[in-house]
């Protein structure tokens, strides 16, 4: 069971925990649930660590939420709201317990507990709750090599996800759908259903996923032989899974990267990584992973012609699987080991092998599987010298093959990997000419309100001038006004002055006759004698 796994069932959050901010620290979070004052409080608390804390840490929180939990649905009778809430709680604390159960190979149990808490979340009615643990189920058939039933509870997950409008969820579950088809030899759904789910993740941002659908897409191009597209795709997912410091999913690259060079013919580049997420499987208690890092490093070893090692190291992965209930892994081991035999000479064991195995991977649906049964058969019989069963299986061994590989699928591949990108591009270049209208539109309505500006200025040196051009009308005319009625004064003062003069004169012309009338002071003097 890999990180994929974890993040795809345990999104299952019941209350908003919009309000506690991603932002906030573990440690904050572990202070708020020491001051936590109820269990409601307490729980919600836990589903956000259990969500975040690291591998080997959440699963202590896990065992708190569920021990709240039952004390609190023993103190409340049945029916409440209260009984309801803590239900929901118990259902998602049940999907956790059952992915360390799987994590620690008892399947059964894991299988269980996933079933009880569809049927909490179902007496709840908590659509959300039923989705994920309809995903868990279908998980856990797809790992026992049951993909009819698998893909029927994840595509009634992705129904409900899709009512819901749960996005993440629903990106998780495409992934797991293009998984099946792929066993199932259906690339081109593969691909489409992976490419659905990288864009989903693309538009929420949610890197873990863009990394799962990343990856998917490398392993359908590295089985296509395509190790060009497929390195591009390992590499990119584990630069994304190295920069979150998700270590089950850098472990996962790490395998694929090796693959890549282990097909290329570089062994030792691929043991160096199989090694590394060998070590990181070990660190954090995944079986599954251990088998699969200890399965590549045997197949390694095989193409070194190191027999004895592949051997070695075959027997201990198919051992895991076993434990595991893993019929897929099973069956790929199975042939490795049927192959390594036939080398070490051991054809009796070799012909076992390739017997069970094809049985296995006929009665799974697997094309792949089958074909690489076929052809150990077929080196098999060529080795008894038994031409006719040996050519049967060749036949078998190239009519699977083909299905896989035909140049139809491959074409079908680059359809859908350039139908992604058209999209992409598509969707880069609306947003761009989106971007581009708005700032077309602001510089428009930028020039708007210039001319505006411009043409209120252009009215208002108008009126301006206008009113100068009166003012200055007005003024001329009074101007014109004054001078005129300036003219009129002059003229009645020449009038005036003309006037006084003539009564000046004729006042001087008078006084002149009295004076020559009227005796002077020196007559008057002499003739009138004094007293």
């Amino acid at each position: 069971m890999n990180k994929k796994i974890k993040y795809f069932l345990s999104l299952i959050l019941l209350f908003n925990l919009a309000a506690f901010s991603q932002q906030r620290t573990l440690d904050s979070l572990k202070t708020e649930l020491k001051n936590a004052k109820h269990d409601t409080t307490r729980c919600t608390i836990l589903h956000y660590l259990i969500e975040t804390a690291p591998e080997g840490e959440w699963e202590i929180y896990n065992q708190t939420l569920s021990a709240i939990v039952e004390q609190n649905l023993k103190k409340y009778p049945p029916g409440t709201p209260l009984t309801n809430t803590f239900k929901k709680h118990k259902a998602f604390s049940l999907i956790n317990s059952g992915i360390i159960l799987k994590m620690q190979g008892d399947v059964k149990g894991a299988l269980k507990l996933f079933e009880n808490s569809l049927l909490l979340e179902t007496e709840t009615g908590n659509q959300e709750g039923i989705a994920y643990a309809l995903g868990a189920l279908g998980t856990m058939y797809q790992d026992l090599g049951d993909n009819n039933k698998a893909l029927d509870y994840h595509l009634k997950s992705a129904a409900i996800q899709t009512k819901i409008k749960d996005d993440k969820g629903l990106a998780y579950t495409l992934i797991y759908i293009g998984s099946i088809y792929k066993d199932k030899g259906n690339i081109a759904d593969a691909l489409t259903y992976y490419s659905q789910s990288l864009k989903i993740n693309e538009r929420i941002n949610n890197k873990q996923g863009m990394a799962f659908a990343i990856n998917d897409i490398g392993v359908i191009y590295d089985e296509q032989k395509d190790y060009f597209k497929a390195l591009d795709c390992y590499q990119r997912s584990y630069l994304i899974q190295k920069e979150m410091g998700d270590k089950i999913g850098e472990a996962t690259s790490l395998n694929n990267l090796g693959n890549i060079y282990l097909n290329k013919g570089k062994y030792d580049k691929a043991l160096e990584y199989f090694s590394k997420s060998l070590t990181i499987q070990q660190e954090i208690g995944n079986k599954h992973g251990v088998a699969v890092a200890v399965g590549n490093i045997a197949h390694s070893c095989e193409f070194k012609k190191d027999y004895s090692e592949a051997l070695k190291f075959y027997l201990q992965c198919i051992g895991i699987f076993s434990e595991l209930e893993e019929n897929q892994g099973i069956v790929n081991v199975g042939n490795g080991l049927g192959r390594v035999y036939l080398a070490l000479g051991q054809t009796d064991k070799a012909l076992e092998y390739g017997k069970k195995n094809l049985e296995l991977a006929t009665e799974l649906g697997y094309p792949m599987q089958i074909s690489t049964s076929a052809l150990l058969l077929k080196q098999v019989y060529v080795t008894q010298k038994q031409p006719a069963k040996a050519f049967e299986m060749y036949e078998l061994h190239i009519k699977m093959r083909d299905s896989i590989s035909s140049q139809e699928t491959r074409k079908a591949s680059i359809r859908s990997q350039l139908k992604y990108e058209y999209e992409k591009k598509a969707a880069a270049d609306s947003v761009k000419v989106a971007e581009e209208k708005k700032l077309t539109a602001f510089q428009f309505k930028q020039e708007e309100k210039q001319r505006y500006f411009l043409y209120g200025g252009l009215a208002l040196t108008l009126i301006f001038g206008v009113a100068m051009f009166n003012r200055f009308r007005i003024t001329k005319k009074q101007k014109s006004i004054i001078e005129e009625q300036k003219l009129i004064v002059e003229k009645q003062k020449e009038l005036v002055e003309e006037k006084q003069k003539e009564i000046l004169d004729s006042i001087r012309y008078a006084k002149r006759i009295q004076q020559s009338l009227l005796p002077n002071e020196n007559y008057l003097k002499k003739h009138i004698p004094k007293n």
